[in-house]
């Protein structure tokens, strides 16, 4: 089995008002990234795709994405009234 050592790992905060966070700039095999609020997602350079935080049981839960394969570019954009408190781990 491979091992793979956790490259980068960081709590950000992304403000309001389209603010973009590049997040990846090397290329990476998996990456994780959980968001409190709605925020879209562009990976390698392709289409935006909406992250949407869910309800269990009336408690909020956060969005959540998660890719394996090759990663070279993956940024982050809050369009909401709240500002983003993100996790995310990229590894290998």
């Amino acid at each position: 089995l491979p091992i793979y050592t956790v490259e980068k790992s960081q709590q950000i905060q992304v403000a309001t008002s389209t603010t973009s966070a590049n997040l990846v700039s090397g290329a990476s095999s998996f990456v994780y990234l959980e968001s409190d609020v709605q925020v879209s997602v562009i990976y390698n350079g392709g289409t935006a795709m909406v992250l949407h935080p869910f309800q269990i049981n009336g408690l909020t839960q956060p969005a959540v994405f998660f890719m394996a394969g090759a990663a070279t570019s993956l940024t982050v954009t809050n369009s909401g009234p709240s500002t983003a408190n993100i996790f995310f781990v990229s590894m290998g």
